[in-house]
């Protein structure tokens, strides 16, 4: 039994079970006079506690859970309000199901309500069902939960301290036989809402918390708005504090920036009762006992009153709130015993000197404001509008006007029932105009959980007055009201005026505006607002509306290991207590909100809702949410549904971009036995793959490949990963291509006659597998393809990376390798072979693919005999790398061989004197500055460079090269040209490359030397000692003459390895290093020359001598640096020179060796002598022999 003075009669519960309510028409409880009122279907109560401020009776009951009751305001019977209890969710670890309730208690401002249970076990709600804290859930507790789940504490009492701060418990220790009876009083500390005790319009934007000692402050949450205040304001970012986005930054939603309470003011004037900040959320104000203090986030200090007499006569009742520069109280003077309502300036002392007042005859009990309305409710039930201005000539005095008064006393039963009343610019009709006074356009008043609307209308409204309508209830168990406080905006027009609603257990409500379009007329029988629900899994504290957020306050468990050093904690192991830190979730609430609007057949005010916030970032995430959520809901249902909403989700978000990855994203993250219900709804997965593949969404397309791998054969997940492959190839996509040639070599030819994988059953999950083609960080779900194993057992062809060396003259002095296949027409030839032996091993059946740009693919079963596995891997990779060294596309050629562990160096060994050679010297010369961002020299930087050795050097080494490598010499010669080892020793150390000396004003003097830098060529981003993931100095940085150096030579290198000189001189002479264009220059005549490669060397000359014409007109500093090299040119030329005539001499003297063979055959003299004459007018010219 409770008594109750706000309800005037006692709260029961008999032995039966049975629950009501006593009254009495007088106050002595006469048995003549008791009228006692029962709760309906109530017959297992076992305790009982009055909510006075809400008027509800809450009774504990057997089945573990808490019916609660309030009056009918016309028949006076108590009705059954909601339910509290726990689900099963809450209950998965706990080994102790619930049983009785056996204590319950309100907290002192009516929020909050604690309930116990028999078996033990503690739980803290929200007045209306919003659970907060359960010491029964594993997730309240973390690493205890074994500990507090099989051991649950048993609450024999409990009780809230002051203002609510604080909850003691009596708690008794568990024994075999039940509870000892002896036990431990626990004494747990909470921090609450700011709205709880000062419901005003400001505070509702910011997510404050206070404690007992401290206030936690949490403004990033609407930190695009206080940047702009402070920008606005004071020219300032960031006023000192670290601002970070909580919903965006996972990392911040355990950022809180605690404020602790002056020491000063909290020893007199402990506890403090109501806490305002004001728009910005830059200032903040509390009141205690007695007195106000006030602080600010800008200068990190509290502003108290320098008189503590003026502090001690002031007792704030009513709240307090900030407008514009001044703080605005609510309170009682001691010292003239009246009710007043104060404003003090911000920039003033604390001091009464500089306030101005507003007298009032009865007690405030709560003040709001909107614009420059002041609204002031009191005991008497009665509404007071103020109207406030600045004084002219003043800036610390205010001139305040009485506007009228709106009295209540019809609506409220009693004046302590009145949880919040605002001034809010929601209306039931469009369009509605407000005149001079303010943007008011109703007056919202939440009476004990219910929440009543008082619209103004214009039309009555005379001189100065506001005029309303009869109240309308909107909704019940409203816990608390948001709505914005920006006019309204085109872009979120309806989401900017919608009015939120926290309705507990209930989830959260929306009163959403239906604005009709431009071009039509809403019907009459529609309405202009709606109402719909929305579940939120969180306690909301704050609504951001324009970034369709829900943010609130939870207890997260701080993991703590008991069992080392347990002197330091006062608890035993075997008795731990839980310890808790704050967080910030929030929740997103869009797709909630776009579902109702779509069951309710109201697709049209969806999709403008959804297009004003495709702009958020976690717009494609909103999607996905409303796509899964319907999936699962429907694709378990028990029974078919008459009405489902899978395909009126699905023709919703085909109207977004996003729709092609929003439906792998839910497929991947989807049980595969439901994907047959899903595809049934958005079409086949191969014409979406298709279709990503037509407009170039090749991330997404490589996520619908593994869909399709689990529903299709292995040879058409080939034949499709092969199509994906070349687009990614062609859209320089290498980090997709990567994975896609490692899923390609997973697929064996053994798979071929594998049955695809059954939609309709669970894919096993493999103990060996490897990251998903696209990094997807929502994809914890995403089911593993079939047939991926690790790169190490998939024999797959890519090899090892071999270790990255410095080019040295062991490795030049190596002669070519002559090999069949090296002419051009060997190369065509095979390459004629290599189409007609493909085209002979087509199957019987085969099927056209459309590819990237209308290409037609044709697939066709290989056997392991006929096709080596991974051939048709290398063609595509050969022919791309092709495609990107003819087109001189060098920096992609980089990244393609970095990103495919590409064996670079290999294939520019069979490429050289193929894709590797440059026709047009000037356009490649150019296309490397404009790749490589590289600048154009000017003479003043070319004056310190050498271009030792000279042209004798040259000569004499191409002489003892050509000696030692065509053996045109005898033994003697040969011998006599030689190098000996220190010779070689020396060119070693002479092929290292160097800098260029340059002055400081060109762009390119940060090149270095590899003997400077420790780090040198293995440093770049395509060494093969480079991890492939570490990318970022190359891929999407800004161009810097450093990296391009780096790359460059390792470019530079990898055409020296594979004597690809036509490159090799290019990148030399680009890179404007003296000593590496000699170096490559004495490789060129070092290696010689044969007859296959002298076209070539004649090509280089040619080519030298173009690039020579454009810097004498175009770039006058590459001008001179190549009048550098003259003596080498002429080197080169006369070698080339000489080496022509010896191999036409070679060939004379070979034809003649074959006519002595005819002769000795019997051929005539006369066709001998015939047969002479014609060579010696071919080989009349040398150059005209060799090219012949």
């Amino acid at each position: 039994m409770q008594y109750s003075a706000l309800l005037g009669g006692f709260a029961i519960v008999l032995e039966n079970g049975r629950g009501g309510f006593l009254s009495a028409s007088t106050s002595k409880f006469e048995p003549q006079d008791v009228l006692a009122i029962w709760a309906r279907d109530l017959t297992h109560a076992t305790c009982v506690k009055v909510n006075h401020k809400f008027r509800i009776i809450a009774y504990g009951c057997t089945h573990g859970g808490c019916m609660l009751y309030s009056f009918d305001e016309v028949t006076g019977a108590l009705q059954f309000s909601h339910k509290i209890e726990l689900q099963t969710k809450h209950l998965l670890n706990s080994s102790n199901p619930v049983d009785t309730v056996e204590t319950l208690c309100f907290s002192p401002d009516g929020h909050v309500l604690a309930v116990s249970w028999l078996g033990g076990g503690l739980a803290v709600w929200s007045v209306f069902g919003s659970l907060l804290f359960c010491t029964l859930d594993s997730t309240f507790h973390g690493s205890q939960s074994d500990v507090f789940c099989s051991k649950p504490w048993h609450v024999s009492a409990m009780e809230w301290g002051v203002e609510g701060y604080n909850l003691l418990l009596a708690i008794e220790k568990p024994t075999e036989d039940g509870w000892s009876g002896t036990g431990e009083i626990v004494h747990i500390p909470f921090v609450k809402s700011v709205l709880t005790a000062n419901p005003c319009v400001a505070n509702h934007h910011h997510l404050v918390l206070q404690g007992e000692t401290c206030l936690y402050l949490s403004t990033a949450d609407v930190i695009s708005d206080t940047r702009t205040h402070l920008n606005d304001a004071f020219g300032i970012e960031g006023a000192g504090f670290d601002c970070q986005d909580g919903a965006s930054s996972p990392s911040s939603t355990k950022h809180w920036q605690i404020v602790q309470y002056p020491q000063i003011y909290i020893e007199k004037n402990w506890p403090v009762r109501s806490v305002a900040v004001d728009e910005s959320g830059m200032y903040f104000a509390i009141a205690g006992r007695m007195g106000v203090a006030h602080y600010s986030l800008l200068s990190r200090r509290w502003k108290l009153f320098g008189n503590e007499s003026q502090e001690q006569s002031i007792y704030c009742r009513g709240g307090l709130l900030w407008w514009k520069e001044f703080l605005v109280i609510a309170c009682y003077n001691m010292h003239s015993n009246s009710d007043e309502i104060r404003l003090y300036p911000r920039f003033s002392n604390l001091d009464n000197a500089f306030a101005s007042e507003i007298r009032l005859t009865c007690s405030p009990f709560l003040i709001n404001i909107l614009d420059n309305i002041l609204l002031v409710y009191c005991s008497d039930c009665k509404l007071t509008f103020y109207s406030l201005d600045k004084a002219e000539g003043e800036s610390d005095r205010l001139q305040i006007t009485r506007i009228q008064d709106v009295s209540l006393v019809p609506h409220v039963p009693h004046p302590l029932s009145v949880i919040e009343v605002t001034l809010s610019m929601a209306c039931f009709e469009q369009g509605c105009v407000s005149s001079g006074i303010s943007r008011v356009e109703s007056l919202l008043i939440n009476i004990g959980g219910k929440l009543l609307m008082l619209q103004r209308l214009h039309e009555k409204e005379k001189r100065k007055k506001m005029q309303f309508s009869a109240p309308v209830i909107l909704a019940s168990c409203v816990e608390g009201i948001w709505s914005s406080l920006k006019t309204s905006s085109t872009d979120k027009q309806h989401l900017v005026e919608a009015l939120w609603l926290n309705c507990g257990v209930s989830g959260m409500k929306v009163w959403l505006p239906l604005f009709p379009g431009d071009d039509e007329k809403p019907p009459n029988f529609l309405s202009k607002r709606i109402m719909l629900p929305i579940q939120m899994s969180l306690c909301p504290l704050v609504v951001l509306s324009e970034e369709a957020l829900v943010v609130g306050a939870a207890s997260e468990p701080v993991h703590f290991d008991f069992s080392s050093n347990e002197s330091d904690f006062l608890v035993s192991p075997e008795e731990p207590f839980p310890l808790y830190a704050l967080e910030r979730p929030a929740q997103v609430y869009l797709h909630h909100l776009l579902r109702q609007l779509l069951r309710r057949n109201l697709g049209i005010h969806a999709l403008r809702i959804a297009r004003s916030c495709s702009e958020l970032l976690y717009f494609p995430h909103v999607l996905e949410l409303m796509l899964h959520e319907i999936l699962e809901e429907e694709a378990t249902a028990s029974e078919p549904l008459p009405d489902a909403m899978l395909p009126r989700i699905v023709a919703f978000i085909q109207e977004f971009p996003e729709y092609l990855q929003t439906v792998v994203h839910c497929a991947r993250k989807t049980e595969v036995a439901l994907w047959s219900y899903l595809f049934a709804a958005v079409g086949n997965p191969r014409n979406l793959f298709q279709k990503c593949l037509d407009d170039g969404f090749l991330e997404t397309a490589a996520s619908y490949l593994i869909i399709l791998q689990n529903l299709e054969t292995p040879e058409v997940s080939k034949q499709l990963a092969t199509i994906l492959l070349e687009a990614t190839l062609q859209s320089d996509k290498y980090e997709i291509a990567r994975d896609l040639v490692r899923f390609l070599g997973s697929i064996k030819v053994s798979d071929f006659d594998s049955p695809p994988q059954s939609p309709c059953t669970k894919t096993p999950v493999m103990s060996t597998a490897l990251p998903s083609l696209v990094d997807d960080e929502d994809d914890d779900l995403t089911p593993l393809p079939q047939g991926i194993q690790s790169h190490s057992q998939s024999g797959s062809r890519i090899s090892p990376r071999p270790p990255l060396t410095r080019i040295s003259s062991s490795d030049k002095m190596r002669p070519y390798e002559k090999s069949p296949g090296r002419g051009r027409h060997m190369s065509e030839e095979r390459s004629l072979m290599g189409k007609s032996s493909v085209s002979g091993r087509k199957s019987d059946s085969q099927e056209h693919i459309e590819g990237p740009e209308g290409s037609q693919h044709i697939v066709f079963r290989y056997s392991r005999e006929d096709a080596p596995e991974g051939f048709f891997l290398d063609t595509i990779l050969n022919r791309h790398a092709r495609k990107l060294l003819a087109s001189n596309r060098l920096k992609d050629l980089g990244r393609f061989s970095a990103y495919l562990d590409f064996n670079l160096r290999e294939w520019l060994r069979k490429e050289r004197d193929r894709a590797a050679i440059i026709n047009d010297f000037i356009e490649a010369f150019l296309s490397v500055h404009r790749q490589f961002d590289w600048p154009f020299p000017t003479r003043t930087t070319l004056s310190t460079i050498n271009s030792e050795p000279s042209s004798s050097t040259l000569r004499a080494t191409f002489l003892s090269a050509s000696g030692n490598r065509l053996s045109w010499e005898n033994h003697e010669a040969m011998s006599n040209v030689m190098l000996d080892t220190a010779d070689i020793q020396t060119a070693r150390s002479e092929v290292e490359l160097k800098v260029v000396q340059v002055e400081q004003s060109e762009a390119s003097s940060v090149s270095f030397s590899l003997d400077d830098d420790p780090e040198g060529l293995e440093d770049s981003t395509w060494s093969y000692d480079t991890n492939i993931k570490d990318l970022d100095d190359f891929v999407g940085q800004v161009p810097g003459s450093r990296q391009a150096d780096k790359e460059i030579r390792f470019l530079l290198q990898a055409m020296s390895e594979s004597h690809c000189f036509d490159w090799s001189l290019l990148l030399s002479l680009a890179l404007r290093d003296a000593p590496l264009v000699n170096q490559v220059i004495e490789d060129i005549l070092l290696l010689g020359m044969d007859e296959l490669a002298l076209e070539n060397f004649i090509r280089l000359r040619d080519g030298i001598k173009n690039l020579e014409n454009w810097a004498q007109h175009e770039c006058q500093g590459y001008s001179a640096f190549f009048g550098l090299f003259k003596s080498q040119w002429q080197a080169l030329s006369e070698a080339i020179s000489t080496v022509a005539t010896r191999l036409a001499e070679n060939q004379m003297t070979s034809r003649n060796t074959e006519q002595q063979e005819n002769i000795d055959e019997g051929a005539s003299f006369n066709e001998k002598v015939e047969v002479d004459v014609q060579n010696n007018e071919e080989t009349s010219d040398p150059y005209e022999c060799v090219l012949s």
